[in-house]
């Protein structure tokens, strides 16, 4: 049996292990030198945490210190671990509705936001609203899903006052954890910097044995098998309003090094692919009603397209997961109507928003993805949507 997953892109333990060779004899030190020397540029350091929520949470906070009012906007859909974030800082959330051609937020006529975070969904960077001289809005740049795109020449997660990155599970750097933020001008005794840890042994072993695990299941031979153990919960969207903080370890700091050296010419082969493969569909394209290059500056996660109705959505998804192609329906709704967020949430209309969570679907990128897989899975949207 052959299926594929959404998302992916884990380091093999051969790639892990020559990006430990290469570190030297203080190595948490020289894998921070060489994640902020690939990703970083001076005077932007990149300071690590336990996850992208903790860093988000640690960016809010910064934000707070600055004096801002503590109201924050984000587009309405989104990963809810933003919103979780940013209640879990005390901040309340107002939603902006989404342009369902694009998938970039729409700034509102009237905003009481001090503080605009950019999602950049499935690694299609999101462009800065323009603002008036008396709006004074903070930028977050969250590149946890697009930390090898850039817009105009700037890596996504250097376009405003902080910048936020995850290497956990389908993230653009896949890893089985940690994070960071991404702040300018900040050194190594920076307060919102996690202490360096003590190298515990047990904790590599069993970060060794679970980056092992999800390497060697991710491959579509394997995938089945996590895929149909319901505990696991896997392609669901969970509310985690508690989280662990403090630094990440060196294994999971690993997987973000090892990823640098990796060339992602494969991703932009599927790309290439699924742009011309439906091309003549009846479907939305984000990456295409952008006119984003193909010239790998923008490297999706996944490859997102609407569909025209929500039927046509679900019987597209029902019909290619059946087949293994490893297809998502991304995040089930709004952020406003999970139960868990609704009493932080600013209540406001979000048409363009609930219609991608209606009719999105989400095809993958990864290097387990054929050019037949693509071919079958343009032959199928291509019938349903036409």
């Amino acid at each position: 049996m052959r299926v594929i997953a959404p998302a992916g892109g884990f380091s093999s333990p051969a790639e892990l292990y020559r990006a430990f060779r290469a570190l030297g004899p203080q190595p948490y030190d020289a894998v921070l030198r060489k994640i902020g020397k690939r990703y970083g540029t001076p005077p932007w350091q990149f300071l690590p945490t336990l996850s992208g929520k903790e860093a988000l949470v640690t960016a809010f906070r910064s934000c707070e210190a600055s004096g801002h009012e503590r109201v924050f906007a984000v587009g309405a859909y989104t990963c809810p671990d933003v919103a979780v974030a940013g209640i879990e800082a005390g901040w309340e959330v107002e939603v902006w509705d989404l342009d369902p051609r694009t998938l970039q937020v729409v700034k509102p006529a009237e905003t009481r936001a001090k503080v605009l975070v950019l999602s950049n969904l499935y690694g299609l960077p999101d462009t800065v609203p323009s603002f008036a001289a008396t709006e004074a809005i903070t930028i977050i740049d969250d590149a946890c899903q697009a930390f090898r795109s850039s817009l105009e020449g700037i890596r996504v997660g250097l376009r405003g006052a902080i910048g936020v990155v995850s290497f956990g599970r389908g993230k653009a750097v896949c890893g089985i954890g940690g994070g960071g933020m991404l702040v300018e001008g900040a050194t190594e005794t920076d307060p919102r910097c996690a202490e360096r840890p003590r190298l515990s042994i047990q904790r590599e072993l069993q970060d060794i044995v679970r980056s092992m695990g999800f390497w060697l299941f991710e491959h579509p031979r394997m995938y089945w098998l996590p895929a149909g153990l319901p505990f696991l919960k896997l392609g669901e969207t969970s509310i985690r309003r508690s989280f662990p903080v403090g630094p990440p370890s060196l294994t999971q700091l690993l997987h973000a090094v090892a990823l640098v050296e990796q060339h992602q010419s494969s991703v932009l082969q599927r790309l290439h692919w699924l742009e011309a493969g439906l091309a003549q569909c009846r479907v939305v394209r984000p990456f295409a009603e952008r006119s984003l290059p193909l010239d790998g500056t923008v490297l999706p996660i996944r490859y997102p397209i609407l569909l025209p109705t929500a039927e046509g959505r679900e019987q597209a998804f029902q019909h290619l997961s059946a087949r293994g192609l490893g297809v998502s329906r991304s995040y089930p709704s709004v952020i406003q109507e999970y139960p868990e967020l609704r009493t932080s949430i600013r209540a406001r209309e979000t048409p363009g928003a609930r219609a991608v969570a209606e009719r999105i679907l989400t095809l993958p990128l990864h290097r387990y993805v054929t050019e037949r897989d693509v071919d079958a899975m343009v032959k199928a949207i291509s019938a349903i949507a036409d």
